[in-house]
This record gives C-alpha cells, structure tokens and sequence, in this order.
C-alpha cells in the first residue's frame, strides 16, 4: 500500500499563519521544500542547487530561507544531513491510518461479500 498523500488537504488560515512574517523567497522555498517531502514521503537530501532551482531563487537566497526554516523550527536537519519536517510526518502519519482504516474496512466487506456467495 502506498503511504504517499493521495492529495493534500490545505486549510488557507493554517497556511497563512504558517507563512505569516515570511518573505516571498522564504514562501517559495517552505512550500518547495514540504512538496519534495510529500512526494517523497521521507526526509529530503539537502541539494541546494537542485532546491534552488526547485524554488525559483538563488543558491544563496535559498541558503538564506533555509537558515530562517531552521532557525524558525519549521524544516528540521537530520544528523545525516537531510532536511525534514514535523508537519509532513504528521500528514504522512495520519494518511497512512485512513489508508489501513480504509483497507481494512474493504477486507471485510469483500470477505462478506464471498461467504454471503458461499452460503
């Protein structure tokens, strides 16, 4: 089963107060970074050139919304270097739920359905 976000749910008050103080390259390279770590669904490598590019900014703006994330607590720096976010593990953690709920409410009624033919 894919533990991949099938879509992402986005309330505008949370992304507003979330972004809220920032500048627009500091926006750019937030939302860069945490749809990399969706798509992922794990912790990014930190290829500031590529995340730049990705962001639409300059290496050393990006390098400076970077220390800002991190200084901010809202992109963490693994030991091994990689970047992650809290927030995204927390999304990936509750769709991995619904996804099993899901599944496992399919299971069951699939298996009623075959002993309702059985019988």
């Amino acid at each position: 089963m894919s533990t991949k976000l099938p879509w992402v749910r986005s309330f505008p008050s949370d992304c507003l107060a979330d972004t809220s103080g920032m500048k627009a390259f500091q926006i750019a390279t937030y939302v860069i970074l945490q749809w990399h770590m969706r798509r992922s669904g794990e912790p990014i490598f930190c290829d500031q050139s590529k995340l730049a590019h990705s962001a639409g900014c300059s290496v050393k703006a990006f390098n400076k919304a970077l220390d800002f994330l991190l200084r901010d607590q809202k992109i963490v720096r693994l030991e091994d270097g990689r970047l992650w976010s809290l927030q995204i593990e927390e999304e990936l953690k509750d769709c991995s739920e619904h996804l099993n709920k899901l599944s496992e409410r399919a299971s069951k009624a699939a298996k009623a359905r075959w002993d309702k033919q059985k019988s």
